[in-house]
């Protein structure tokens, strides 16, 4: 009788106290009612607080609806956000979970926008929607980096002939302390690929690199790519001590003699370095003097 004569009044001293009486009983479905009643008296975060009260004492369909308000009056309430995703889930209907996937990723903390990205990304893998699937593994990487966000960009952009375009974004993602050390090993051997693909900027190519070995980072490169990038940057004088080095270590006279005549080249023709050019051809030549063609050089 003191709930019905609350409730008609409307006082919202009388709803608190008639709140406060249901919660001591443990009666839900009343406490629900006295809820639902207050909160057509209350706005905004003080509104979503009594519907969030209530949703657990509502029937199902209700609920739906009440965690619908509570997260258009509270879009940082992660628990309404996962229970609305959880029925779009259980009800199987992938087009509307994509499509509500996409549109809660902004709202959510940094977080759960990981958890969603690589959700949307692996449901729009399944349907075949790559550009869905690329701007979420995207999110997914730059939120919360992972192997996994990486190798489905690089599959997914490897497909499309565009896989330079993941070098930046793996060179960020290994600058993250949250990554662990053998990811991170991957992450960068898969950067060190990425900039070597056509169209890779060259020079965001070098540097990285050459941060990555300065921090003693295994990046297995191939010394003819490294020698390509620091020609493509003009790093003419690294260039020849990059030959000089691989020429060292060549066990093939041939190759050795390749690499030294390179070095030589690159002296003469981008250095402007004759006279040291000249004396690098003379004891080519002094070890080769079948070689007729270097005492022209």
């Amino acid at each position: 009788q003191s709930l019905t004569q609350a409730l008609a009044l409307g006082a919202a001293d009388a709803l608190a106290l008639l709140a406060a009486l249901e919660r001591a009983r443990g009666d839900g479905a009343r406490l629900a009612a006295v809820l639902l009643k207050q909160a057509e008296h209350a706005a905004g975060v003080e509104r979503a607080a009594l519907l969030r009260e209530a949703v657990p004492h509502l029937p199902a369909d209700e609920a739906a609806r009440l965690d619908e308000q509570i997260l258009n009056l509270d879009p940082s309430d992660e628990a309404a956000r996962d229970r609305i995703l959880s029925r779009l889930r259980a009800g199987g209907d992938t087009a509307t979970l994509i499509a509500r996937l996409e549109r809660e990723i902004p709202r959510a903390s940094l977080e759960r926008q990981a958890v969603y990205a690589r959700e949307l990304g692996r449901l729009a893998d399944r349907v075949r929607d790559d550009a869905r699937a690329e701007a979420a593994w995207v999110s997914a990487l730059a939120a919360e980096p992972s192997l996994e966000a990486a190798r489905a960009l690089w599959d997914l952009l490897g497909r499309a002939g565009r896989r330079a375009e993941a070098a930046p974004l793996f060179e960020a993602a290994v600058e993250d302390p949250r990554l662990g050390d053998d990811d991170r090993r991957e992450l960068v051997r898969l950067a060190g690929e990425a900039y070597l693909q056509p169209g890779a900027d060259a020079a965001r190519a070098l540097a990285f690199v050459e941060r990555a070995r300065a921090a003693g980072l295994p990046l297995p490169l191939d010394p003819g790519a490294f020698r390509q990038l620091l020609r493509a940057e003009r790093r003419f004088l690294d260039l020849v001590v990059a030959l000089d080095g691989a020429a060292t270590e060549a066990r093939d006279p041939l190759e050795r003699e390749k690499l030294e005549l390179e070095a030589a080249g690159v002296l003469e023709r981008d250095l402007g370095h004759v006279g040291d050019a000249a004396r690098r051809y003379a004891a080519l030549f002094d070890r080769h003097p079948e070689r007729r063609e270097l005492a022209t050089r």
